[in-house]
């Protein structure tokens, strides 16, 4: 099994006509591995995002492929690798993180799973935020979407198709912590001048 990215992109052709169209495809697949592998010391929190990739083999298998992808793709036009804030400039990112992918990928088979991770995995995951800038990828649900409904009602919630749906709470502290959001039923003119 090969853990070093550089090796593997010897010998692959791309078209670098489309690459420069792909960069923020190609930054969000960064940005997802480098949370998942920096996230990996906090595995046993389950209300974390991206919690149950760590223990699938073939997204795990997928990802690698994407970084081997981006890499080549990186080589053949620069402007469309991704961007990280380093802190530790002789840090090559993407190496690092297919290598910690890797391992992760390797360590976690049906016989072993998260409990059995090698600890130089979890402390070389747990030291990456030393080196580079970790980005936030915590969900934020639009107030008005279906997901904040679920998350603001302990009743069942029902939704029709091509409506939205009425958000009574979002409605309510809007019109507590706004007095300028219109009341149901007023013209929604606002005095300013007082």
């Amino acid at each position: 099994m090969e853990t070093n990215i550089d090796q593997l992109v010897q010998n692959v052709d791309t078209d670098p006509q489309t690459l420069q169209s792909m960069q923020q495809l190609i930054q969000w697949v960064a940005d997802v591995a480098l949370y998942l592998i920096a996230s990996l010391p906090m595995h046993k929190q389950t209300n974390r995002p991206a919690t149950s990739l760590y223990w699938d083999r073939e997204w795990l298998s997928m990802l690698r492929e994407m970084l081997v992808v981006i890499r080549v793709w990186g080589l053949l036009k620069s402007a469309c690798s991704p961007v990280f804030n380093v802190l530790d400039s002789k840090m090559d990112v993407l190496s690092h993180m297919f290598k910690l992918i890797s391992q992760l990928w390797m360590a976690n088979s049906d016989e072993h799973r998260m409990n059995d991770l090698p600890m130089s995995l979890k402390s070389e995951c747990s030291m990456l935020p030393f080196h580079v800038v970790i980005p936030p990828l915590e969900p934020i649900p639009p107030p008005n979407s279906a997901i904040s409904q679920l998350m603001n009602s302990n009743a069942p919630c029902s939704f029709t198709f091509g409506e939205a749906p009425q958000d009574n709470y979002v409605i309510s502290a809007r019109q507590q912590s706004m007095m300028h959001v219109a009341i149901p039923g007023s013209s929604g003119k606002i005095d300013s001048l007082r």
